[in-house]
């Protein structure tokens, strides 16, 4: 994969993103930091401590997936890092109009998207695409329901980050 992120044709992308490309980079920021950044922090913990519940009820099930709590324990600690460093280095250069010099910065975190793109692919495995097994209770659906959420939601988070802020960033 290339180390540049690449725009989209807005003519074919997703519309969602479209009203992204025109509004001021400061806006994209705390729409990234509001809708995302502090929602994933919780949902992230919510979600762990639901999965720990969940696995001490339905642990010893053939169908339970093991490993979940340990997996979204990592995801938390490796997302928690990566938005760090956004808030903390790349969000305040790119605020200052400094981003043409954040190659480097930029380069990083698609490499922490790809990561993180690896992270849900392994969630998804391990929970049958986030659906439960027909004997589930309202816990465990629940527990699946909200990880199907985060995943859309951490997806849609990258997609606007790659997509539409680095690029316009590093012209900028």
């Amino acid at each position: 994969m290339s180390d540049r992120p690449t725009e989209t044709n807005p003519a074919t992308d997703d519309p969602a993103l479209a009203p992204w490309r025109e509004s001021p980079i400061g806006a994209v920021i705390d729409h990234l930091l509001e809708t995302y950044h502090e929602p994933h922090r919780v949902e992230l913990a919510r979600l762990t401590e639901l999965a720990r519940r969940t696995q001490c009820a339905y642990g010893d099930r053939d169908d339970w997936p093991g490993g979940l709590p340990g997996h979204l324990e990592r995801m938390h600690e490796a997302m928690e890092d990566h938005m760090r460093k956004e808030e903390m280095v790349l969000f305040p250069m790119i605020r200052r109009g400094d981003g043409r010099h954040a190659q480097m910065p930029v380069m990083v975190m698609t490499r922490e998207h790809e990561d993180h793109e690896s992270n849900l692919a392994r969630l998804r495995a391990l929970t049958n695409h986030f659906e439960p097994p027909a004997d589930a209770d309202d816990a465990w659906r629940e527990l699946y329901a909200g990880l199907s959420g985060l995943a859309s939601d951490l997806t849609s988070h990258m997609r606007l980050e790659n997509e539409v802020l680095f690029p316009r960033a590093l012209r900028s």
